[in-house]
């Protein structure tokens, strides 16, 4: 009998816990969408369009464009990342801004 008491106050603490989490998980979000989300870093692309022609289904050739892209072989990026905290409520966040 007393263990089935004792379970009452377990099950609470633990429906707390995942009440805050859930909460710190939503803070984490809204922070985060607030100071931008996911960055992606990418180099030069050079497109060259080019011409040709191809012959359809009633024998008349069809001109169309096409795009040709070329990526460096190489590409260095230096970055410095400053890891920032904000605070909403009593949850801390951590943004990584370059």
């Amino acid at each position: 009998m007393l263990i089935l008491i004792l379970l009452i106050p377990s099950a609470m603490l633990t429906s707390l816990i995942d009440e805050r989490e859930r909460t710190r998980n939503e803070a984490i979000r809204e922070v985060s969408s607030k100071w931008g989300d996911r960055q992606m870093i990418g180099g030069p692309v050079l497109t060259v369009p080019y011409r040709t022609t191809y012959k359809d289904e009633k024998g008349v050739f069809q001109p169309t464009t096409g795009y040709a892209h070329f990526l460096p072989e190489n590409l260095i990026i230096n970055g410095k990342v400053d890891p920032q905290t904000r605070y909403r409520g009593i949850y801390e966040v951590i943004l990584l801004l370059l």
